[in-house]
């Protein structure tokens, strides 16, 4: 109904669908299906943007240490970002760089490793202006396609930070209690496994808000810094937790449907 997807009923060769009940939301979902077809305008009305960068595979190699990375940046942090309580749509970068993203109020980078200059010249054009939030999570811009350099991230993400490879964990305690991290304190969120990996973490965090640490090693590695018509939120962990999602989502001005963790939604202009 809301991203004009088709659908289909598999019953998995064993009539795990033979019932009446099942059978008439069958029906009453296809007419409301052919009716949603046409609507003239079904447009999303999503608040939040999130991003996969093009090449983010080819800087994870194939090791259990990585994988556990991959695996919250995405699948885990999926999760998370539909029960925020609000509805997000998903683009690769290069729709960014096409400029056939429509302005959202939050943009959620998941860890794009390499941001070109092409890519970094389209998030400075269109993501960092009109009161827009940019999550960074992760390792965002760590390389421009050339090198692997901390300066190139810190550009990108407004926050001095560097880097430590080593048998560590990701896991971030907020110890902050206003803005994004309002209620939040005492939270804990990230892989909590120790693990042989590349850690970032802010190294100045003059004019910002310093709103989680590291639990092992309490570098800091939850901040937030109002810059020149943008604000910039950096998380050294993954897979931030809906709670604090939700709270950036708020303080972005973006609307919040639903406060349960429960409640997955999808929006368009014609259905909620």
């Amino acid at each position: 109904f809301v991203n004009g997807n088709a659908f289909w009923y598999y019953d998995m060769f064993g009539g795990w669908f033979n019932d009446d009940q099942i059978y008439s939301f069958m029906n009453d979902a296809k007419s409301e299906y052919d009716l949603s077809l046409s609507l003239s305008n079904r447009e999303s009305v999503s608040d939040v943007a999130v991003f996969l960068s093009n090449d983010m595979y080819s800087y994870m190699v194939n090791t259990g240490d990585v994988y556990a990375v991959y695996d919250s940046l995405i699948r885990l942090q999926k999760y998370n970002l539909s029960a925020m309580g609000t509805p997000f749509d998903v683009y690769k970068m290069q729709t960014l760089v096409n400029g056939k993203v429509p302005e959202h109020k939050v943009n959620v980078i998941l860890s794009a490793y390499e941001i070109t200059d092409t890519e970094k010249a389209a998030i400075d054009a269109y993501l960092k202006k009109n009161g827009q939030y940019i999550v960074w999570i992760y390792l965002c811009g760590v390389s421009d396609g050339g090198a692997i350099n901390n300066d190139n991230m810190s550009e990108l993400i407004g926050f001095n930070v560097a880097t430590e490879t080593k048998n560590t964990s990701l896991e971030v305690n907020v110890t902050g209690n206003t803005g994004i991290a309002q209620g939040l304190s005492g939270l804990k969120y990230g892989n909590v496994s120790k693990r042989n990996i590349m850690r970032p973490y802010v190294t100045d965090a003059t004019g910002a808000e310093k709103l989680g640490t590291y639990t092992d090693g309490g570098s800091c590695a939850l901040a937030v810094r109002k810059m020149n018509g943008w604000t910039s939120v950096f998380s050294g962990g993954v897979n931030l937790p809906a709670s604090l999602l939700r709270n950036i989502v708020k303080a972005a001005g973006a609307h919040v449907y639903s406060e349960s963790n429960n409640d997955i939604i999808y929006a368009n202009k014609n259905y909620v």
